[in-house]
């Protein structure tokens, strides 16, 4: 009886298998060697849900896998097409259920290709010509209307700021149902070191969202100790977020657009608040104007020079004359807070021939002004006129600002610009560490008058200016100076910008973390492991941890008889770490905690957790409340052990006490 069961069992699974190739599973592709793999792999999933008996009874057929590529069965409409998805002659067989895929990415989507076409016709922004996006716009008429497409999508789908992007992003949320999201940009180039572009994985559905107030998953896993141990890309609580619909659409239809889903790559809580208030402020583009602008705005923003190359046409050309011979290239490093005479080259002519595109305003290349290298990686100011190519940028204003200038090259190159462009600029911590020039503009610049206290922000003007000209006549007594001359003036002018910016000291928090420990750690390779957010937490970063979450939760209870303390235990081995915290009296604040092993305390831990925690005896970012104590299990990374860690997990854990206060008194 059981053999005659166990027959039947195998001849059903057989069925079932079979059924699932030739039934349930179709595929697109317009390269044929691609089909032919799909099929093999498909073959070897087919076989291995075969039973022996299975694999015996097909033995004896011959060959009696199924075709599944349409060049191997002609005459019936096959599970493989090699056909262009956005072919008329594209043909299924069955509407699927679920449509998934890795769509071809790259700008090859033009007015005379199939894909171009399609989406011509059927009137959808086609960004960029980016062939991606037309599959996202033909899946979704691909598949079942009570079905999903989820795509593996150039990270540009969702990041890119140009106007087309920008119509193509709102219309796609808008018009469909976006599940989740799913952001690979950290692991880039640690899974794939020659990859170019970072992978975004998106799941929707093909109808409209149902309400605004709908909420769109968004997963930024980072690099981690479990990936460096076995590949395995895990999501911390702390990169999952959830976004509405609605703040997603006024993000869109905002001057910063988009900004949403790049603020919580990287940004804590207590990040986005920081962020929010810092662009309340009037910005850099108010400030700054272009040469062919009208306007009232004191100051011109613009590139250098296009000299006429090889290719361009002579009778285009234009003679620019230039205001000084003096001439500096984008490339030197001399283009560091401030910029000396000496440091220039001396062109042999003032006039110089420029290619018809080119900008020939020379009013940039008249001082003060402050020049930028591309992508932002270096500022400076110039006290003097000075020429440069189209590789640079410069922002020009009368004399009057001279000193709000040296003071805008200072804040460029300061680390709460820095900040403030990682954590909002489409390109860094994604893609390449730059900022466009639309990025730099969107930077918080208020002039002393916007402020109150506008006497006081005169004051840190003047004496920003003040350190910069005192250094920079430093560095042109001796230029071997310079380097030392940069680095004293840049370490007293910092403070002076974040007091100008009002920056609190639980902020000035958030900019160390960003600029020591999170901006060096971005898109890992390999050989670069482990960097600093990945590298075990050390006893010293747990104890400022410990003691900075401590001191944010006394700060919210001054008066009362009992204060919180703590201790932080950790094993390399397990890779967690615990934070213990305990109501105590006052009285005994001082006391010295007893638990130091990491292994007794998660034992206590796993008896004070409830069943479904017990069961889970390595979890990352569990949270539990035992009598007078709690207990926070952290991967041992000093990521989760930074202050702004602290300064986010205090307000978590008020919350939940609020929180479960409430539901007490309900």
């Amino acid at each position: 009886m059981e053999v005659c069961q166990s027959e039947r069992e195998e001849r059903s699974t057989g069925k079932r298998a079979d059924a699932a190739l030739t039934d349930s599973l179709f595929g697109v592709d317009i390269n044929p060697t691609a089909c032919r793999i799909t099929a093999f792999s498909l073959y070897l999933a087919y076989l291995d849900q075969l039973t022996p008996r299975d694999i015996r009874d097909l033995q004896g057929k011959g060959r009696a896998l199924p075709h599944l590529v349409s060049s191997d069965a002609p005459n019936q409409t096959p599970n493989i097409q090699c056909v262009d998805f956005f072919s008329s002659n594209l043909k299924l067989s069955a509407v699927p259920s679920v449509v998934v895929g890795n769509p071809p990415w790259g700008s090859i989507a033009g007015p005379d290709t199939p894909a171009g076409r399609w989406c011509a016709e059927n009137g959808k922004p086609l960004p960029d010509k980016q062939i991606a996006a037309a599959f996202v716009w033909k899946a979704a008429k691909a598949v079942r209307e009570e079905g999903c497409v989820c795509f593996v999508l150039p990270h540009g789908t969702l990041f890119n700021h140009g106007g087309k992007a920008v119509a193509f992003q709102k219309a796609w949320l808008t018009e469909h149902g976006v599940a989740r999201v799913l952001n690979l940009a950290d692991y880039r180039l640690f899974l794939f070191e020659k990859a170019i572009h970072p992978a975004i994985v998106v799941r929707y559905r093909p109808e409209r969202p149902t309400s605004l107030n709908s909420k769109i998953e968004y997963l930024a896993p980072k690099v981690d100790w479990a990936a460096t141990q076995a590949e395995i890309i895990s999501v911390s609580p702390i990169d999952r977020s959830s976004i509405s619909l609605a703040e997603l659409v006024k993000d869109l239809d905002g001057p910063d657009a988009p900004q949403t889903w790049k603020q919580h790559f990287w940004a804590t809580p207590r990040d986005l608040r920081l962020i929010d208030r810092l662009s309340l402020y009037s910005r850099l583009r108010d400030r700054v104007k272009s040469p062919r602008e009208g306007g009232d705005k004191p100051w011109v923003m613009a590139e250098g020079f296009q000299p006429l190359g090889e290719n361009d046409d002579p009778k285009k050309a234009k003679v620019v004359r230039l205001p000084s011979k003096l001439f500096i290239d984008a490339t030197s490093p001399a283009i560091d807070l401030f910029l000396l005479p000496e440091e220039c080259k001396t062109l042999r002519s003032a006039n110089v021939t420029v290619r018809s595109r080119s900008n020939t305003s020379t009013e940039i290349f008249n001082a003060p002004h402050v020049l930028i290298t591309k992508g932002f990686q270096r500022i400076a100011f110039c006290d003097f006129p000075v020429s440069f190519r189209h590789a640079l940028r410069g922002i020009h204003g009368p004399d009057k600002h001279r000193t709000l200038l040296m003071f805008l090259a200072a804040y460029l190159r300061s680390r709460l610009a820095k900040y403030y462009m990682f954590h909002t600029a489409a390109s860094w911590g994604m893609y390449r560490p730059e900022g466009h020039v639309e990025e730099i503009l969107r930077l918080p610049m208020p002039f002393p008058e916007d402020f109150k206290e506008s006497s006081r922000h005169n004051e840190i003007v003047a004496e920003v200016a003040r350190l910069i000209a005192t250094h920079t006549r430093r560095a042109m007594e001796n230029l071997i100076l310079r380097d030392s001359a940069v680095a004293a003036a840049s370490a007293a002018i910092d403070p002076l910008i974040e007091s100008y910016f009002d920056i609190q000291p639980n902020e000035q928090v958030l900019l160390s973390d960003t600029v020591n420990v999170v901006i060096p750690s971005i898109q890992p390779t390999k050989a670069k492991m482990p960097v600093p957010t990945v590298a075990h937490s050390t006893r010293q970063q747990r104890d400022l941890y410990t003691r900075r979450l401590c001191e944010t939760l006394n700060s919210w209870v001054r008066g009362t008889e009992y204060i919180v303390t703590g201790f932080a235990v950790a094993s390399d081995q397990l890779g967690i770490g615990i934070a213990v915290l305990r109501k105590s009296p006052r009285s005994d604040a001082l006391a010295q905690p007893v638990e130091a092993d990491v292994l007794h305390t998660f034992y206590r831990l796993r008896q004070a957790a409830n069943p479904i925690e017990r069961a889970v005896t390595a979890a990352r970012g569990i949270t539990v409340f035992d009598q007078d104590k709690l207990y926070l299990l952290k991967s041992i990374g000093h990521r989760y052990w930074t202050e702004t860690a602290a300064l986010n997990d205090a307000d978590e854990i008020a919350g939940t006490i609020l929180m479960h206060s409430h539901r007490v008194m309900a």
